[in-house]
């Protein structure tokens, strides 16, 4: 695994999990992708097994990180990717949550890290936040996003959000 990846491996592990991912920047419309995981997650008790160091993949000076004067002692919170597991009490499958701001650089290196990561805790399934238009016409792919937004339509309603 990458110097860059800190990840602790849920146990027991997880059942045949799905990643969500989304991402703060220009494709994260009105925080649409990054508010509907944190409220997943939160709804679901989701449980934080890892982030990615952010000195490899942001530039400072886009993203800065955040000074917090109003807290003795003063904090500084740095940009992070943030990567949780949520167990579906009485489901086949789990979740694995993954949600940070945008990396500034190194995409290609960003993206094979985490992909081998969610490949090692059993992932077969990837949903890539307000991408998803962007699949074209892979119909296949297309039709298993289809089924997994109404799965998450159908859990917000039991879990009444």
């Amino acid at each position: 695994m990458s110097e860059s990846l800190f990840i602790t491996p849920p146990d027991p592990p997880l059942r045949d999990p799905v990643v969500i991912t989304a991402f703060r920047g220009w494709n994260d419309a009105a925080s649409a992708a990054t508010t509907a995981i944190a409220t997943v997650g939160e709804q679901m008790g989701a449980e934080r097994i890892g982030t990615v160091d952010p000195e490899d993949f942001y530039d400072f000076q886009v993203t800065r990180p955040i000074i917090d004067l109003t807290t003795e002692p003063h904090t500084l919170t740095w940009p992070e990717v943030e990567i949780s597991a949520v167990r579906i009490p009485g489901g086949t499958r789990d979740l694995i949550l993954i949600m940070g701001g945008e990396p500034s650089m190194r995409w290609p290196t960003f993206c094979t890290m985490l992909l081998d990561a969610v490949q090692e805790l059993g992932c077969q399934l990837l949903i890539l936040d307000s991408l998803y238009n962007f699949f074209g016409g892979n119909e296949n792919i297309r039709s298993q996003v289809n089924e997994f937004i109404g799965g998450l339509k159908r859990l917000a309603k039991k879990l009444e959000c």
